[in-house]
């Protein structure tokens, strides 16, 4: 005999179908409510949806913070550029760690300057500018208030940026010259003392000598006349007679011959070199007999008379 197996969950859903419709015939309503009808569910899948385990979901990594710039800044605040010069700016970005330091540089009258993006600016007429310095990714700039003036030419060595009366070429060559000229007139002037001062045997007859002990003129006699022998050295500081032009500033000493007295006397001269008799300056006319000594400079002379005494012309 053939067992036969009931579905329960079957028959109880076609008998709340068939309940509903009766209902809705009776009630005289055309609407038809639907049933809600029990969802068939294995028991392998309530077992599933209760213990599945939650999906894991990874944890972004934070995205670090972007240092921006915060301050701009150049070594001058302005400066002053001659007409047709270069000059460039160098713009300093803090902080040090700023992602950008890209640089946005501006003039505000490009006719009187421009500027490169490499912060090089060149000048193109005389006026005033401001060139802005700008950070292109922290919103901070700084200016730089720039003076173009005309370019000076110095009329003297035709450089720029001076005049002649600042040149310094024009000064160098300015003392140069006067070096030269006081070199020059320096030369004259020894020249012309020398010429003054040279070595010149006093007109007439000799009336005695003055001869040179030691020194440069070993051995030489300077010849004495009749009236004054204006007493010197010369370049290498050897005694001379000088001429009656001499200068005063050369004349050391005078030796005198009086004629009428038959006598010699020995006198100061005008220069600031004193001459010695003997240990003492001479300093006022002091008599000479013969034997004397004399020191002019580094020399030192003996008086050997002529005249006096039983001879004279």
């Amino acid at each position: 005999m053939k067992k036969i197996t009931v579905n329960k969950t079957r028959i109880l859903t076609a008998a709340a179908a068939l309940v509903a419709v009766f209902s809705l015939a009776g009630c005289g309503s055309t609407a038809v409510k639907e049933v809600p009808q029990p969802a068939e569910t294995s028991r392998s899948e309530e077992a599933t949806l209760e213990t599945a385990a939650p999906e894991a979901t990874a944890t972004p990594a934070p995205t670090p913070d972007v240092v921006v710039p915060t301050s701009v800044t150049l070594e001058q605040e302005g400066g002053i550029l001659n007409n047709g010069m270069t000059w460039t700016l160098h713009a300093t970005v803090l902080p040090e760690d700023a992602a950008d330091k890209t640089i946005t540089w501006t003039s505000a009258d490009e006719s009187v300057a421009t500027i490169d993006d490499s912060g090089v600016i060149t000048t193109h007429a005389p006026g005033q500018t401001t060139i802005t310095a700008a950070s292109t990714a922290g919103g901070v700039s700084t200016t730089y208030n720039l003076v173009v003036q005309e370019v000076v030419k110095c009329s003297y060595c035709g450089g720029t940026g001076h005049t002649a009366d600042t040149c310094a070429v024009k000064k160098t060559a300015e003392q140069q010259t006067a070096a030269v000229a006081a070199q020059q007139q320096a030369a004259a002037q020894a020249a012309e003392q020398a010429a003054a001062a040279q070595a010149a045997a006093p007109a007439g007859p000799v009336t005695g000598w003055l001869v040179v002990l030691d020194g440069p003129a070993r051995g030489r006699d300077l010849r004495l006349g009749i009236g004054r022998s204006f007493l010197g050295l010369d370049d290498a500081g050897a005694p001379i007679t000088l001429s009656a032009d001499a200068p005063l500033s050369a004349r050391q000493a005078v030796v005198v011959y009086d004629a009428e007295k038959n006598s010699f006397v020995l006198l100061p001269g005008s220069s600031q070199e004193l001459c010695y008799l003997g240990e003492e300056a001479v300093l006022a006319p002091s008599p000479l007999t013969g034997g004397e000594t004399l020191r002019l400079g580094g020399a030192a002379l003996t008086f050997v008379p002529l005249c006096g005494g039983a001879f004279h012309w």
